[in-house]
């Protein structure tokens, strides 16, 4: 007989595991919640760095805001998907995107991520498009200047 003990719900926290209102994987901890705004940044700062030549620089950040909300739109919960179709709303040039070292070791710290973390990165985006070019700008600027790197 296994000794191996149970979990009890309480009547409440039945309700809402049946109605669908609790997550069936852990949520992540405050320290990866500021992590996804300060990735999500980053890779703004690195889709703008990619963007497409043929495109009027004038329309940089309107066009990575719609990037990032057809990609969310298209993509589902597939993080390699949303950045292939972000990328190529923004028209990146495919020799660029091979080349770009802060491109690659983004798709290598996500790569390292649970599928929480990647499933909340998306959320994240989703929910703060706006608010994330604002900071993306800020980050790109900065690069520009010197500051950073990507």
């Amino acid at each position: 007989m296994s000794t191996q003990t149970i979990d009890k719900l309480t009547p409440e926290e039945f309700r809402r595991k049946i109605a669908g209102f609790t997550d069936q994987m852990k949520r992540i901890n405050e320290t990866d919640k500021q992590n996804l705004k300060e990735e999500a940044v980053r890779l703004c700062s690195i889709f703008a760095s990619l963007f497409g030549d043929e495109l009027d620089r004038m329309t940089l950040w309107e066009r990575i805001n719609n990037a990032l909300v057809t990609a969310i739109a298209k993509s589902g919960s597939d993080l390699d998907a949303f950045v292939n179709c972000a990328l190529d709303f923004i028209k990146s040039d495919p020799a660029r995107v091979a080349a770009s070292d802060a491109l690659s070791s983004f798709l290598d710290m996500i790569a390292s991520r649970n599928d929480v973390w990647r499933k909340e990165f998306l959320s994240y985006i989703s929910k703060h498009h706006f608010i994330l070019i604002v900071h993306a700008r800020k980050r790109w600027n900065e690069y520009k200047e010197g500051k950073i790197e990507l």
